[in-house]
């Protein structure tokens, strides 16, 4: 017996990582990390002997190693020898104050009412006809029990008593899942706490495996079994793409509404609403202060590449066409896009206060406000939520306030790559302004003025705002070019 002890105690040497914390009733000590690394059976049923300070005894068929190789922590010495034995197709006997182990065909003499049932373990690693192989595994079954293989599926069909069919499943997931290992997999367009949080990789993990984050890297850290880790990479291939971009190319312009009759633009929305072409939803309305002197309602047209560039050519030809803005503006799919063009006119507001006026200035922000929102469809169509606010100030009302014209809508239109969206009908009637001047005097810079004239005339002149929206899908690589 003093020889056999001091055998176990020699043989705590072989076993890596192996601590042991209080004893638990009955159970032995709580071993909080140990490892079994081509292990013989006997000298790890010895070293828990040894650490429990219970004497287990077997006979001559006790042999092999402990397989597969496994690493326990925080359970009992009982437990341990529990695991061991179970995977190595043993089982062991309290007998008084002793442990008898045997074979666990032998053991299970106690276990002739146990339910038979057939369980199907799909491999997603290792193939099931070499793991059908592994003696190891056959010696976990009792006498009548089978392993079939199933090629097409990858697959072992077990059939058993239910306790040996659970073990023979935890034997085969560990060989198919194999050692863990961490892996660091770099994002290049998703953000990697977002794909983390939206909980869909964690769903192609193991019980054991975690997804962790590096945010300095925008990584994420993987700690799972090789075959997890390989099919979370090729998920994360499949989401980790650019986001696509639209570049929104406009044009504001302010033009005699006469020449806006004789462009041939195909208005396909003005008055009635539920009329257009398919794809366009149509909500406008006008908010207008008192005085206002915009009238009518917005009108929606599309134009091809080639028919925008002749309509701006013709209205630029007119003297009395400006072209408030040409802006350009590029935004991500889905992601709203905002164009302001305007002015801050600069009001005076009295107030008083018992009894003693104040004057104090205000600035109005005036123009056009141009919010525009593009969908790419699969087809690199673009859907266009557009909504254009165009206000203009009309002095002061009573109290003091200021009045204001606005004019607002909103529109989704769908239209290809490159097509252009017009929105037309605000119509604004002002006292024309004729410029008179002396040929080439006249364009003279600082001095020109000398030699230049500028009258109103009584009547109304109706003048119409324009707006060229031209949205184009901008083409990416798939990869970022490297440093």
């Amino acid at each position: 017996m003093i020889k056999k002890i001091f055998l176990s105690i020699i043989l705590l040497g072989l076993f890596s990582g192996i601590t042991f914390s209080q004893v638990t009733k009955n159970e032995g000590p709580l071993i909080e990390s140990i490892s079994f690394e081509q292990t013989e059976l006997k000298d790890a049923i010895d070293m828990i002997s040894s650490t429990w300070g219970i004497d287990i005894i077997y006979d001559e068929e006790i042999k092999g190693k402990v397989a597969p190789p496994i690493k326990l922590t925080n359970v009992s010495c009982e437990k341990a020898l529990k695991i061991i034995l179970d995977l190595s197709g043993f089982a062991y006997e309290w007998e008084e104050n002793l442990i008898r182990v045997k074979k666990k065909s032998k053991a299970l003499t106690a276990a002739v009412d146990e339910k038979v049932i057939t369980q199907i373990y799909i491999f997603k690693n290792a193939k099931a006809e070499e793991v059908e192989k592994s003696s190891s595994l056959k010696e976990l079954l009792t006498g009548s029990g089978k392993i079939t293989v199933d090629q097409k599926l990858n697959a072992l069909s077990i059939t058993d008593i239910e306790s040996n069919v659970n073990r023979v499943v935890i034997f085969i997931k560990r060989l198919d899942e194999g050692e863990k290992i961490t892996k660091v997999v770099p994002l290049n367009f998703a953000k990697a706490a977002d794909v983390v949080s939206s909980g869909i990789l964690q769903k192609l993990l193991s019980e054991k495996g975690e997804i962790k984050t590096d945010a300095r890297t925008n990584s994420l850290v993987i700690t799972d079994g090789e075959a997890n880790i390989k099919e979370i990479e090729e998920f994360v291939k499949k989401i980790d793409l650019p986001t696509p971009q639209v570049m929104i190319e406009a044009t504001i312009l302010e033009t005699n509404s006469n020449y806006t009759k004789d462009l041939g633009i195909d208005w396909q929305f003005q008055k009635k609403l539920g009329k257009g072409i398919s794809g366009i939803s149509y909500d406008a309305h006008m908010a207008l202060g008192a005085g206002a002197a915009t009238g009518g309602i917005f009108q929606l047209g599309t134009l091809a590449a080639d028919q925008f560039a002749t309509i701006i050519e013709a209205l630029e030809t007119k003297t009395d066409t400006k072209i408030l803005s040409n802006p350009r503006i590029a935004t991500i799919n889905n992601q709203e896009a905002i164009i302001k063009v305007g002015k801050s006119t600069p009001v005076l507001i009295t107030t008083a206060s018992e009894g003693v006026a104040f004057q104090s200035v205000q600035y109005i922000e005036t123009g056009v406000t141009l919010t525009v929102t593009p969908q790419i469809t699969p087809d690199d169509n673009v859907t266009l939520k557009i909504h254009p606010v165009v206000s203009d100030s009309l002095g002061i009302g009573p109290g003091g306030a200021p009045i204001l014209a606005t004019s607002e809508a909103t529109t989704t239109v769908l239209v290809k790559s490159g097509q252009t969206v017009v929105i037309g009908g605000l119509l604004k009637e002002t006292k024309p302004v004729t410029t008179t001047k002396v040929p080439i005097l006249g364009d003279i810079p600082i001095i020109g003025w000398l030699f230049r004239k500028k009258t109103t005339g009584t009547g109304e002149e109706k003048r119409d705002l324009m707006i060229f929206i031209t949205p184009r899908v901008v083409k990416q690589l798939e990869n970022p070019p490297k440093d």
